[in-house]
């Protein structure tokens, strides 16, 4: 399949998700996907997915009430011409699709929260359990191009406190989706730093530095954080035992 029908296809399946399940125009772009392949479903799924989270999010929203009823009912209680209503029912349409906005742009930072948090939660988990390095080396050239043989992506270490020493590193996942890991140490303690795509976990591809500390606890029942961060088109997330570890390292939050 050329790009030209791939971009084709992706149109189609963009119109075919708001069609009923038993629309014939949907099924048959259905089966245009299985016949595509893996890319295809999966960049399906994602699009329905993404559906439903905006559709529950709009349930979501609270209208308090009686609300349409007064809109509606303040030209009828103005002494105003007809003609005039036409002109006020404007900013009035207008103030209910802004109110109605801030209240998705405010389901979606929550959403973004929740993200940020998954991801925290599966690198805290990734940290405590799993230690080994495929490559033993604490060059960042030496460690970027041997996990870029694996990677699906640049590997490009950040600029990170000089106190950290670089160990090693690996190809590995979180959840469903390949990252790159890092081992960088400092005295006694440990950090683990991962580099993954922020659309790969639903994420914005900016993301200020912000440290995430999951509400449910680590299985060794640390205070494990984890600071979190887009540079360069990549995105990294970092992992202390402790939040006064990364407070030691301050100069890169």
């Amino acid at each position: 399949m050329t790009p030209e029908q791939q971009e084709n296809l992706r149109r189609a399946m963009e119109e075919a998700a708001l069609l009923p399940t038993e629309d014939p125009m949907r099924r048959e772009i259905e089966a245009r996907i299985v016949e595509a392949g893996n890319w295809a479903e999966e960049e399906w799924l994602e699009m329905l997915q993404s559906d439903e989270l905006l559709r529950l999010d709009l349930q979501r929203i609270a209208i308090p009430a009686g609300l349409e009823e007064k809109l509606m009912a303040i030209p009828d209680e103005v002494p105003i011409s007809r003609s005039s209503r036409r002109i006020w029912i404007y900013p009035v349409t207008a103030a209910a699709m802004l109110l109605l906005t801030l209240g998705i742009l405010q389901l979606r930072q929550n959403r973004s929260t929740e993200l940020l948090n998954t991801v925290a939660m599966l690198a805290i988990s990734n940290h405590e359990n799993i230690d080994y390095v495929s490559i033993h080396s604490d060059k960042n050239i030496e460690v970027e191009q041997h996990l870029s043989k694996k990677a699906g992506f640049e590997v490009k270490m950040p600029a990170l406190n000089q106190r950290l020493q670089l160990k090693g590193g690996r190809n590995c996942g979180l959840g469903t989706h390949g990252v790159v890991f890092s081992r960088w140490v400092k005295d006694d303690k440990k950090y683990s730093l991962y580099q993954f795509c922020s659309k790969d976990f639903g994420l914005p591809e900016e993301i200020l530095k912000r440290v995430v500390i999951p509400k449910c606890p680590s299985v060794s029942n640390k205070q494990c954080c984890v600071l979190i961060w887009t540079e360069g088109g990549c995105a990294y997330a970092l992992v202390a035992d402790q939040p006064e570890h990364l407070e030691e390292i301050q100069d890169i939050l």
